[in-house]
């Protein structure tokens, strides 16, 4: 036990090591429970290793049936870190989502036990989309959107052709090959990042062919 004397300014290098102290007691109440026969976490292989949760500072993706008992564990963990360490829940970011075969009735249950909203889809988690659907040309629609956007006229008329493959290349290797680290992109969406980066290089616009 220690009894801490002098609190802690935002960006002081001492905070990130407490936070790490205090997130190691969420990580090992969670491994535990998914151990201790309790309906957490999310099993994978043959061994039926079981993952209770993913984590990244402080994004956290937690795991289990969609049972009030899983979930009543959960809140309590989250109550019991939540007084321990200071720090809140920030409900209005969070949701919950099941899979299709989960009744309305169970989904308020979970609702009412964890206090936050049930979601069709969480979106993404570190950049990276989280899928329950098949992948189709929508899903990565976001990446040729947010390409198009920082490949503009305006920058193409204002540099140089080495400068516009420098930003081609500097842009393509940041977006697409952080996805393609995890998923693999539809071929259409190869071709008009491919071709959004040549109209871009050329900056003759839509109708050129070129070399």
């Amino acid at each position: 036990m220690f009894v801490p004397r002098r609190g802690l300014r935002q960006g002081d290098s001492l905070f990130l090591f407490l936070f790490i102290l205090c997130a190691k007691v969420l990580a090992r109440k969670l491994q535990f429970e998914s151990n201790n026969n309790n309906p957490m976490g999310f099993p994978i292989v043959k061994d039926r290793i079981t993952i209770p949760f993913l984590a990244f500072a402080d994004d956290i993706i937690i795991f289990g049936k969609a049972q009030q008992a899983a979930c009543q564990t959960i809140r309590n963990i989250i109550d019991d870190y939540c007084g321990i360490s200071g720090q809140c829940v920030n409900y209005h970011k969070s949701s919950f989502q099941t899979t299709a075969k989960v009744t309305n009735q169970t989904k308020m249950t979970i609702n009412a036990i964890l206090n936050i909203p049930h979601s069709i889809s969480l979106d993404k988690y570190l950049g990276y989309p989280i899928i329950n659907w098949k992948v189709n040309k929508k899903t990565f629609k976001d990446v040729i959107i947010n390409t198009k956007n920082q490949l503009t006229k305006w920058k193409a008329s204002s540099l140089s052709q080495e400068g516009r493959a420098t930003l081609i290349r500097s842009n393509f290797s940041a977006k697409p090959n952080f996805l393609m680290q995890s998923f693999m992109l539809p071929t259409s969406i190869h071709e008009k990042l491919d071709r959004t980066n040549r109209i871009f290089y050329w900056n003759k616009g839509n109708r050129h062919s070129p070399l």
